[in-house]
């Protein structure tokens, strides 16, 4: 993202496009507010100017490698992008099959690359659960599902992978939200895990999708806290600085 960011630092305009599926459209289950994509342009105005950053979100609902490779050429190539944000999932119940989805990854990283954009990986979010199967009786309801289909910590860790090997860096969320815990000090009050960021089983939320922003927002060194957010605030190094361990 080098070249992304010295052209930002350079008050020189950039296109981003980002590509994901249903969990990445700012549709109802957003309840009429942002998705992470516009939170990420808004922080890109807050620091490196006005009508410098031109966002494009071509997420569409059950999109994939396989299917995004065959239109490509309309859906990302045409605006000649900067960056070209790719969250979509190493699919497959076999190693055989994760491997075609990476072939096509692969290949979409690729001609992005001949035209002289850049590629950041982000790996999904993780299912939870109470959807794909009965809740287990060590299992509570909202947390990870590490064995749903094509949204598990295999598919994961499959294009983390993928990014190590390309040379791409990668938002790994999958991680991040797997390993988060609601800080409730009693049970009676703990709202089941995950289920605060998420809508239904699958999709984030209007929190799940700040939590998407904040894990996004290093990469471009961005805020990952917005002026118009009251956060509880503690003394840094650097001076002072929100305090995460009170949000």
């Amino acid at each position: 993202m080098e070249k992304t960011l010295a052209k930002l630092c350079a008050k020189e305009p950039v296109t981003i496009v980002v590509v994901g599926d249903s969990c990445w459209l700012e549709t109802p289950w957003t309840y009429g507010r942002k998705n992470w994509v516009s939170y990420l342009h808004e922080a890109l105005w807050a620091a490196y100017g006005d009508g410098l950053v031109t966002m494009i979100n071509q997420s569409r609902c059950g999109n994939s490698f396989e299917s995004e490779l065959k239109i490509m050429d309309r859906s990302i190539l045409r605006f000649s992008p900067d960056l070209v944000i790719l969250g979509l999932i190493v699919r497959g119940d076999t190693e055989e099959e994760r491997e075609t989805s990476r072939t096509q990854a692969r290949e979409m990283a690729g001609r992005i690359r001949e035209r002289g954009g850049e590629v950041l990986f982000a790996t999904h979010t993780p299912v939870v659960y109470g959807f794909w199967k009965g809740t287990p009786a060590t299992a509570r309801p909202g947390e990870a599902f590490p064995d749903a289909p094509s949204r598990g910590a295999v598919h994961a860790r499959a294009l983390v992978e993928l990014a190590g090997e390309l040379g791409c860096p990668v938002v790994d969320h999958y991680a991040a939200w797997a390993g988060h815990t609601v800080p409730y000090a009693h049970l009676g009050a703990h709202p089941q895990g995950l289920w605060m960021r998420v809508i239904d089983t699958v999709h984030p939320g209007p929190t799940g999708h700040l939590a998407i922003f904040r894990a996004t927002a290093p990469f471009f060194k961005v805020s990952a806290y917005f002026p118009w957010e009251e956060v509880p605030l503690a003394m840094g190094p650097g001076g002072i600085v929100p305090d995460r361990d009170r949000l």
